[in-house]
């Protein structure tokens, strides 16, 4: 073996490519990975906490069991969510794509992102219309939110103030409804 295999072998971070764009990802474990996304591969996706043009630090986990072991590792405040396999094309194509990603269930792996709070009563969300055509990385039902300040460890759904206008489709998780929606819970 030649000295740049085993250079490769023995790094952590690779770079993949995804819609002639390039990812870093940072390989943590067996079972997690972290991602920085640059932004023109979210331009049809809304992030929640993260500003339109932003890049993104997303980390992957292959299972819930590894995302509720390693909670510590994703900080103050966070929202994860099941991976949805019907949008979100290109993480699902760097899922695919990957040496150590395209051996996991695609229906088990969880996502997971940071959350920012923009003062007490409010998260950094993007300014997102919730009536358009942007696809939300985490799904509103299906989504946890995390906060260790507030202490809070449970679903968007159900902290959120906005939870009726997302059941009549009128809001998404990320949209800059949630900053308020999601932050007021948090404050109380």
């Amino acid at each position: 073996m030649d000295v740049s295999s085993e250079l490769t072998l023995s790094s952590e971070k690779h770079l993949l490519l995804v819609h002639r764009t390039s990812v870093i990802a940072t390989y943590i474990g067996d079972c997690i990975v972290h991602l920085q996304v640059p932004s023109e591969l979210l331009s049809e996706a809304i992030v929640p906490g993260v500003a339109r043009d932003a890049d993104v630090e997303i980390v992957v986990m292959k299972d819930q069991a590894t995302f509720t072991n390693h909670l510590h590792l994703l900080g103050s405040s966070w929202l994860a969510d099941v991976l949805n396999t019907e949008s979100n094309f290109w993480l699902l194509e760097l899922i695919k794509d990957s040496a150590l990603m395209s051996t996991w269930d695609r229906e088990s792996i969880w996502v997971a992102v940071p959350l920012e709070r923009k003062n007490k009563l409010e998260y950094c969300m993007p300014m997102a219309d919730p009536n358009s055509n942007r696809v939300p990385l985490l799904n509103c039902k299906t989504a946890i939110i995390a906060d260790q300040y507030a202490g809070i460890t449970d679903s968007t759904l159900a902290h959120c103030s906005n939870s009726i206008g997302f059941l009549m489709g009128k809001c998404k998780l990320g949209c800059a409804l949630c900053s308020i929606g999601l932050g007021s819970a948090a404050a109380k």
